[in-house]
């Protein structure tokens, strides 16, 4: 298996050989994922593995790890800057000029 290292850490090039190793060897898919997460690759790359693994569309496998029990505190996170992100954009434009044009600070 080809690895490269990034700030001091060993990552996979072939996600979807190692997601298939790791459901062989008996994990369910969220154990899979949640091992996958854990050696440091990133929510993009388990989607793509799940796509390539089970031959699906993009959207069914982002959804298959969105709502894995491995990314759950991710799509926490996620669906938090949404809320707050709609907040923002739907407040008056009185309130956002307030907060994100005030002049620039002056050293």
């Amino acid at each position: 298996m080809k690895y490269m290292l990034i700030n001091g850490r060993a990552l996979m090039f072939d996600h979807p050989k190692e997601l298939r190793r790791l459901l062989a060897e008996g994990n369910t898919l969220d154990q899979s994922l949640a091992a996958l997460r854990s050696k440091g690759v990133g929510i993009i790359a388990c989607i793509e593995a799940v796509k390539k693994f089970r031959g699906c569309d993009l959207g069914e496998a982002k959804e298959i790890v969105y709502f894995s029990s491995a990314w759950a505190d991710a799509r926490e996170r996620h669906e938090q800057f949404h809320r707050d992100l709609e907040k923002i954009l739907t407040e008056p434009h009185e309130k956002l000029d307030e907060q994100f044009l005030s002049p620039p600070c002056k050293f």
